[in-house]
């Protein structure tokens, strides 16, 4: 983490120093391919630290036995196949309607496949992550170069949005995704669209 955000830092700090002129849109590509590939890396990671994303796993496969994980604790056979430990077995879902039919039809995707699962879940916060950054470096684009690749570096490099919202699966990216095409659309005055992203 200390290295990813010294390379951050060092990126940004190379993109204010350059004068105006000299930075194009060749550079931008570059910092957002180099972001992307991060992305797909830090996507790989089996979580370990936190639980929220087999959480998921095992609240849509209760949703797709039928059993309302908003009222019912967890069944033994939700957590079949799925690593680690340190599960409230009480536990109620706690998300979002959204997020529980995400949840729904990736359990009814993968079935009782906890590799299917992982590589489902994982493919749709990597498309949030992805989708998150794409939106705030086109709205910080209409100000020049200089601040969408600012914001390319802030967003695509940031060691904590890689390592909570992708490597370790936290949902929050899903949720953030919808925060930014607020902002993107709210920055081009897109009345149409403003009010459906939040």
């Amino acid at each position: 983490v200390l290295l990813a955000t010294a390379a951050m830092l060092a990126l940004l700090r190379w993109v204010e120093r350059q004068p105006a002129e000299a930075l194009h849109a060749g550079q931008l590509r570059l910092v957002l391919g180099v972001g992307l590939a991060l992305g797909v890396v830090a996507s790989c990671a089996v979580p370990s630290y936190t639980v929220d994303f087999w959480l998921s796993v095992a609240w849509g496969r209760m949703f797709a036995a039928g059993q309302n994980a908003y009222y019912l604790p967890f069944t033994h056979v939700a957590f079949q196949g799925i690593p680690g430990g340190g599960f409230e077995e009480t536990e109620r879902f706690t998300y979002g309607p959204l997020w529980a039919l995400l949840s729904h039809g990736l359990a009814l995707l993968a079935g009782d496949r906890t590799v299917a699962a992982f590589v489902l879940g994982k493919l749709v916060l990597l498309l949030a992550w992805a989708v998150t950054v794409g939106a705030l470096t086109r709205a910080a684009g209409r100000r020049g170069v200089r601040a969408a690749l600012r914001t390319a570096c802030l967003t695509a490099w940031l060691p904590p949005l890689l390592l909570f919202g992708l490597a370790e699966g936290h949902n929050d990216m899903f949720m953030l995704m919808f925060v930014a095409l607020w902002l993107e659309a709210a920055d081009r005055r897109d009345h149409r669209w403003t009010p459906l992203w939040l």
